[in-house]
């Protein structure tokens, strides 16, 4: 039986969290604060993951859920670390290339070694 969309969207939730702790050490390094995203489960389409992030407004983590449910565990493990990615890297080192340099450091820092600028669902 498979995990309900709730299920998933709280694993999703817990592991953004999680990878938003993880690199606590990593904005401190750069006097930067941890963003607190808005968490949201209504992207559609072929997009997995977005960020949105507005001056003078909370960010907006936006997750597909279709694509989670069928593809759990990478999901978890590479698009919550690719989204957060972008988050942590706004907020240490501001507007940069969206996959550029910072990102990947922010991605390995993170666990992913190898990171992709699309997912292959």
């Amino acid at each position: 039986m498979s995990d309900s969309r709730d299920d998933i969207a709280a694993r999703i939730e817990q592991r953004t969290r999680e990878l938003l702790q993880h690199a606590a050490a990593l904005c401190a390094s750069h006097r930067a604060q941890v963003p607190d995203p808005v968490i949201r489960f209504d992207l559609h389409g072929q997009a997995a993951g977005q960020v949105q992030w507005h001056k003078g407004a909370r960010p907006l983590l936006r997750y597909n859920l279709d694509i989670a449910q069928h593809h759990q565990s990478d999901f978890l493990a590479s698009t919550v670390a690719h989204e957060v990615s972008h988050l942590i890297t706004a907020a240490c080192h501001g507007r940069v290339q969206p996959h550029g340099t910072e990102w990947r450091a922010v991605m390995s820092h993170l666990g992913v070694p190898d990171p992709q600028r699309c997912h292959q669902y």
